[in-house]
C-alpha cells in the first residue's frame, strides 16, 4: 500500500515537472522534496522540511520557492485546469471567494501589516490574501489566489523594491478588485463554474456586483443587515454650496434616501 501511494506522489509531481524545468537548469527535486515537506513534516518551515525529508537541503528548498525563475502562474493554471475536469461543467459547480490572514511578525515579509487576521480573531500584523476555490457539492479545492497589498506598501516604492515586487504589481488593489481578477480569469481558462459565491465583505461592494453582472455573471453573495440600498435610482448630484465660506462640496449626495436592508 506504501508503494503504491509512493507511486501516485511521484506521478502526480511529475505532472507538474515541466513548471520547474528550463533550458539549462531544473529545480524539479526540490519542489518534489517541498511538496514532501508540506506532507510530513509537522512544522511548515525549511528546517523541519530538511528533518523529514531524505537528502533534502533548507537552503535549496528557500532558493527554489523565492529564487528560482519557475512561473507560479503555470502552476496555479494547471490546477485550475485539473480541478475543473474533475468538478467543473455541472449545474452545481461554483467559484467562492474568501480571503484569509497569516499572522507574521516583523515588517520585511510582502504585504504583512496590521490588519485583520481570521486566524486569530482580531487585528494583528500579518499577511492577506483573497482565494478562489471551486466546489461542486462537498468537494471543494483551491484553484487561484491573490496577495492584498496595503496602501502603506503600495505608497512606497523603495519597500517593494527591496522586497523583491514587481513594477507590475505594485498598484493598490482592493480585495474586490483582485477577486474580480480571479473570478475573470478563471473564465478566460474556460474553468467551468455555474456561479460565484461570496460573503457579505464583496456583497457590500457594488463595483463587484455591477461588473459581475455586466459580464453576465450569476452570482451569490450575503448581505449584511445594516447594508443601505435605493428601491429606486438615487440619481446622486453634487448639491450647491450653502455658504461663500470653505471649500464648495464635491461629493455626490442621492437624492433619494436608502433603507436598510433588515427593514
Amino acid at each position: 500500500m506504501l508503494a503504491g501511494i509512493g507511486r501516485r506522489f511521484l506521478a502526480f509531481c511529475g505532472r507538474f515537472g515541466g513548471h520547474f524545468r528550463q533550458r539549462t537548469r531544473t529545480v524539479e527535486t526540490a519542489a518534489q522534496q517541498y511538496v514532501q515537506g508540506l506532507i510530513q513534516a509537522e512544522t511548515k518551515n525549511m528546517e523541519r522540511m530538511e528533518e523529514a525529508v531524505p537528502d533534502a537541503d533548507h537552503q535549496v528548498l528557500q532558493h527554489m520557492l523565492s529564487e528560482s525563475a519557475w512561473s507560479e502562474r503555470a502552476v496555479l493554471d494547471q490546477i485550475a485546469q485539473e480541478a475543473s475536469q474533475r468538478l467543473g461543467n455541472d449545474e452545481d459547480t461554483s467559484l467562492t471567494i474568501d480571503e484569509s490572514g497569516v499572522p507574521k511578525k516583523g515588517h520585511h515579509s510582502v504585504g504583512v501589516a496590521r490588519q485583520w487576521c481570521g486566524q486569530i480573531g482580531k487585528v494583528d500584523n500579518g499577511q492577506m490574501g483573497v482565494f478562489a476555490a471551486l466546489n461542486r457539492g462537498s468537494d471543494a479545492t483551491l484553484i487561484d489566489e491573490r496577495l492584498f497589498l496595503p496602501k502603506n506598501w503600495t505608497d512606497d516604492d523603495r519597500r517593494c523594491q527591496a522586497a523583491g515586487i514587481p513594477k507590475a504589481h505594485r498598484g493598490f488593489q482592493r480585495k474586490a478588485d483582485l477577486a474580480l481578477a480571479m473570478i475573470r480569469h478563471a473564465r478566460q481558462q474556460r474553468i467551468g463554474f455555474a456561479w460565484v459565491g461570496f460573503d457579505g465583505f464583496y456583497g457590500s461592494d457594488p463595483g463587484l456586483l455591477r461588473a459581475l453582472d455586466a459580464d453576465g455573471e450569476i452570482f451569490v453573495g450575503d448581505v449584511h443587515k445594516d447594508q443601505h440600498i435605493s428601491l429606486v435610482n438615487p440619481e446622486p448630484v453634487v448639491p450647491p454650496p450653502t455658504t461663500s465660506r470653505g471649500w464648495p462640496p464635491i461629493a455626490l449626495q442621492p437624492q433619494t434616501p436608502a433603507l436598510r436592508v433588515d427593514h
